[in-house]
């Protein structure tokens, strides 16, 4: 087995033990060099797609931030109903915001916005003050009885102590608790990643497995998970990865369970010095990344098709190939979806649109729809054409 140990970075705290900093992975398993792989294709694709326009990148950023905050938010259990519910938060002005969970979705919304912005600098390095810098921004005006914003946590000072995970996920972890232990472990952290071994590796590698470190440390009082599916996202998006980052939170709250037993799993193999005792959250991880790639690629031409279908209908309009009200029909489904001709005819845009037509009239508009194949009827469903 291919042992990455040369790379490793041993600490001995006064009070908790050691933990060793490494790569523990044998890369050349099969699995992970088949994922590598297509992640490296997927998003070679993805890159190829014209997302460059303005309107697909602003589309694709609104979806994906309000997805991720509500999904981020919902594993610490602080979520809004809905990611709509967290879209239209992120529209209000501060003044405007009165629960905590909009103060925790509004945060989050703040602390991807830095994430992206310095992660993106071309002399970018992952700090202690970036950390700390994240979770000030994430954190910020949320109550908790000990949490400081932007501060380490020190157990022994206030003798509460800190227990991460249950029975259910594996067990319960004690991670360090006196704030010179993590100060120690924290700086360490740091230097093994800036470490040029290190920087070597991949960050489809190094990402999930700060990740983890960051989680095994637990630095804070409160929000650090949030705080560490950042710091993945920030290190993936310096490597050149572009919107998938931050799909990785719905990721892990669509497999929570699996998200925090193998964090267990690998704990406890890190404390039996498994050369390979990451590969159960990296191979987690990959699997996630190449889904989030694949579906960012899907909605980037989900858009740009849309915006395609948008264009040849008003070019339609402009040559009266359809009429004003055909033209609101195409526009109005291509925004909601399929949608049976019962549930169109309760819309209330379509109630506008023919009253005081006639039922003859009606017919005959959806009827001209569906013979020039504008729009489709499937398994009751009425659906717009989509340009190839």
């Amino acid at each position: 087995m291919t042992n990455l140990m040369t790379n490793s970075l041993k600490v001995v705290t006064q009070k908790s033990g050691y933990i060793e900093f490494g790569v523990f992975l044998d890369k050349t398993q099969a699995d992970i060099q088949n994922l590598l792989l297509q992640i490296y294709y997927a998003h070679r694709a993805y890159e190829e797609l014209p997302q460059t326009f303005p309107m697909v990148v602003e589309l694709l950023d609104k979806e994906i931030v309000a997805s991720s905050i509500y999904s981020t938010t919902s594993i610490e259990g602080t979520a809004l109903e809905s990611e709509e519910a967290v879209a239209e938060v992120l529209e209000l002005s501060p003044e405007e915001i009165k629960t905590v969970n909009q103060r925790a979705s509004a945060n989050m919304k703040e602390a991807y916005d830095y994430a992206r912005r310095e992660s993106q600098k071309p002399d970018f390095r992952l700090t202690e003050k970036y950390i700390k810098k994240i979770h000030e921004l994430v954190t910020k005006d949320i109550p908790h009885c000990y949490n400081v914003p932007g501060f380490y946590r020190d157990n022994l000072k206030l003798d509460v102590p800190t227990k991460v995970g249950n029975e259910r996920t594996g067990g319960v972890y004690r991670p360090p608790k006196t704030l010179q232990d993590i100060q120690t472990l924290m700086t360490a952290l740091v230097q093994w990643m800036d470490s040029e071994e290190t920087k070597k590796e991949s960050p489809l590698i190094i990402a999930p497995i700060v990740h983890f470190y960051f989680e095994l440390i637990h630095p804070f009082w409160d929000g650090n998970g949030r705080v560490g599916r950042v710091l993945e996202a920030m290190i993936l998006k310096a490597g050149g990865y572009l919107h998938a980052p931050f799909r990785m939170a719905n990721y892990y709250r669509n497999h929570i369970e699996q998200y925090f037993s193998l964090f267990n799993q690998c704990r406890r193999a890190l404390e039996k010095k498994d050369p390979n005792a990451h590969y159960p959250f990296v191979k987690f991880f990959l699997d996630g990344f190449l889904g989030a790639v694949e579906e960012t690629k899907d909605r980037v031409i989900g858009f740009v098709r849309t915006m395609a279908s948008r264009d040849y209908s008003l070019q339609l309009l402009r040559t009266k190939d359809i009429n004003p009200r055909q033209y609101t029909i195409l526009l109005q489904l291509l925004s909601q979806g399929p949608i049976s001709k019962k549930e169109l005819e309760l819309q209330p845009w379509y109630t506008a649109l023919y009253h005081r037509r006639t039922s003859r009239t009606r017919l005959r508009d959806l009827n001209k729809l569906l013979s020039k194949n504008l729009l489709s009827e499937k398994d009751g469903k009425l659906a717009v054409f989509h340009m190839p």
